[in-house]
């Protein structure tokens, strides 16, 4: 049900009101389920996806340049610290968050 959840995730936050402008952090990003979605809706660089998994972050990357996302520019972070203290972050503000 990959197509589905992603489906689900993105239709969710633009029911709450996530417009093309905003800025929207990923928490757990993964494989990009729902952010391949985000990454085409949002502006560019509206997009940042956060993840654990250096796996799954490698899986992401290839998938932005599979469906030629790249222009997008969206923001692959791994969270080496594996908290969530979002020191990547700091200073930064996002408009949504998704976990």
């Amino acid at each position: 049900m990959w197509e589905e959840v992603g489906k689900l995730q993105f239709d969710y936050l633009v029911g709450k009101g996530l417009k093309p402008h905003h800025r929207l952090l990923d928490i757990g990003c993964g494989t990009l389920r729902g952010g391949r979605l985000f990454i085409r809706y949002l502006d560019v660089g509206g997009y940042t996806g956060l993840e654990l998994s250096p796996a799954a972050l490698d899986y992401a990357r290839g998938l932005v340049q599979t469906e030629n996302l790249s222009d997008r520019r969206p923001r692959l972070v791994l969270n080496k610290e594996k908290d969530l203290r979002f020191a990547p972050f700091s200073g930064e503000t996002f408009d949504f968050l998704l976990a």
